[in-house]
């Protein structure tokens, strides 16, 4: 598999590779692409499950750094 059309900088998914289901992940925040086209950002922590969905890609990026940070 080529993973370079999967990821850019060598962390950050690309869109192709959401869309292939590729989870993007932040320490222990994940995100996901849901089969309708929304994102999830999820981080399990402290037992609590803390989850957004958001229709934007952008918007869920921003997320995931945010959240990634609850959970230090």
């Amino acid at each position: 598999m080529n993973n370079a059309t999967h990821r850019d900088n060598g962390n950050t998914v690309t869109l192709y590779g959401l869309c292939c289901g590729y989870v993007q992940t932040l320490g222990y925040a994940r995100l996901i692409r849901e089969c309708q086209g929304s994102y999830t950002v999820s981080l399990f922590s402290n037992g609590s499950l803390i989850q957004e969905h958001f229709d934007y890609l952008a918007q869920a990026r921003r997320a995931l750094v945010r959240i990634e940070k609850v959970g230090n």
